[in-house]
Formats: structure tokens, C-alpha cells, sequence
């Protein structure tokens, strides 16, 4: 009798391990294990805990525009001739702009004017001081810093040509660019709220060794509602580890998606 037991719980915790997690998804419990298994022992455990609504997350990721995620740093670059598709003037709009011509993505629009109406209802002016650089200008950026500290100190402060998330479009660099607007009324607002719309601290304090530069608390990155609550839920709230773990296993999500 023991050992039927011993049968019949074994056979209902293999079909527990092997059935899918989520009705949208053909990914169970081992294939889940497997995607998380390059990442740390935190974020693991947390979706673990908590596959099914991460599932529900991730598909309602995938019904958006998920090109906005793509991952650009030192080893994922851009090319010379990239260009984003859709760009509107944010000086256009009711926004306070350092520049007349301010370039920034369309999809991001909407978020970034209802997070500043939001801020002004607080007190608190969102001034906006950078937004999008081509490839050339970005590239003599770098050679202006490279030619006053040297490489390997400017590679810390600013990006390469190609290797800039301000060629996407979708970030901004905010107030001052300086560390000090991170204890400014408007630093402080944006890192507890900005995530509700979608932009979230690329640069954070104590992450140089992860990002490979120095802390930034004015450069934010629009990534979506959905995307910033997955980050900010499940990946300590860090924009590195989330976009890292995307450009590694958005393939695997596509592909495992149930299409009726």
C-alpha cells in the first residue's frame, strides 16, 4: 500500500512539473526553470513563486510593441545609420523642454506628457535636458571626453557611438545631468514614481560594475507600463537585469506562445 502510494504522489508531481504553467504559454515548471537558470538566486525564486502572473505579464508584453526593449550597451551596439522610424518634437507639446528641437519616440508620448502633468499636480517641474543623439553626435561626445580623460575614464562616463540608449529615442536625460538632482524634488519624484509610466533609472547608484557606468540619476529609459512592472516586481528593479534577461529569452516567449 506504501509503495502506491509512494506511486500515485509521484506520478501527480511529475504531471504537476510537466504541465504548462500558464494556458498562453507551452513552457512548464522544468522549461521555466532552465530560462531562469543564468539568473541570480532573488529574481529566480520570485518568479518561481510566481510563474503563472509573470506569464500573464510577459503576454501582455508580447501584444505590444516589444522593439522599444532592445537591448544597447557596450557589447550590443547600434549601427552608424541607425535611425528610429517614428520620432515627434517633445517642444511641440505642453513640456518643459531645454531645446526648441527636442527628438524623442512616438509610442513614448503619452506616458512621458501624463508623468509631467502628474509631477506638476505635486509641485514638481520635469525638466527635460537631453533626448535623442544620432550616431555622430554621439561619437564626438565620446572623442571630447576620450581626448580630456582618456578611454578607459570616458568609456565609464559616456557611451560609445552605437552603444548610447539616447540613439533609441526613448531615453531621457533629466533636470541638471548631475548626481546632485538625485536629492532635487523632481530626482526624488521620478525614482518612486516614473516606473507607473513606463521610464525607469538606467544608471542606478551601486550598479557600476553590473552597467559598466558610473551612476545616473537623471538618465531614464521609456520601456512601457508592462516591461517597467515586470522590472520592478521581479528584477530588483533594475533596468540592466531585466533587459539582459529579455534579449537572452524573448525568442524562447515568442516560439512558446499558444496561438489559437
Amino acid at each position: 500500500m506504501k509503495f502506491l502510494y509512494l506511486t500515485l504522489f509521484f506520478l501527480i508531481s511529475l504531471n504537476l512539473y510537466t504541465q504548462n504553467i500558464h494556458p498562453q504559454f507551452d513552457i512548464d515548471i522544468k522549461l521555466m526553470e532552465n530560462i531562469l537558470s543564468n539568473q541570480n538566486n532573488q529574481i529566480k525564486t520570485s518568479i518561481l513563486k510566481d510563474s503563472y502572473n509573470f506569464l500573464e505579464l510577459i503576454d501582455e508584453l508580447l501584444a505590444s510593441d516589444t522593439t522599444i526593449l532592445e537591448l544597447v550597451d557596450k557589447n550590443h551596439r547600434l549601427s552608424s545609420n541607425y535611425i528610429p522610424k517614428e520620432m515627434i518634437n517633445l517642444s511641440d507639446y505642453n513640456l518643459h523642454t531645454r531645446y526648441k528641437t527636442m527628438l524623442f519616440a512616438k509610442t513614448g508620448l503619452d506616458d512621458l506628457i501624463n508623468m509631467s502633468n502628474d509631477a506638476k499636480k505635486e509641485g514638481i517641474d520635469i525638466f527635460i535636458a537631453s533626448t535623442y543623439r544620432d550616431y555622430k553626435f554621439q561619437d564626438q561626445i565620446f572623442t571630447n571626453m576620450k581626448n580630456y580623460h582618456g578611454e578607459e575614464e570616458a568609456s565609464k562616463r559616456v557611451a560609445y557611438p552605437g552603444a548610447s540608449q539616447h540613439q533609441l529615442a526613448t531615453a531621457i536625460d533629466f533636470g541638471s545631468i548631475k548626481p546632485s538632482y538625485a536629492f532635487t524634488d523632481a530626482g526624488k519624484w521620478l525614482y518612486k514614481n516614473s516606473w507607473k509610466y513606463g521610464f525607469t533609472l538606467s544608471y542606478p547608484e551601486g550598479m557600476e560594475s553590473e552597467t559598466t557606468y558610473m551612476w545616473e540619476p537623471w538618465h531614464y529609459r521609456y520601456i512601457g507600463t508592462t516591461a517597467a512592472l515586470i522590472q520592478k516586481k521581479y528584477f530588483l528593479d533594475i533596468q540592466h537585469y531585466f533587459l539582459t534577461f529579455w534579449d537572452e529569452n524573448k525568442k524562447i516567449f515568442t516560439d512558446k506562445l499558444i496561438t489559437w
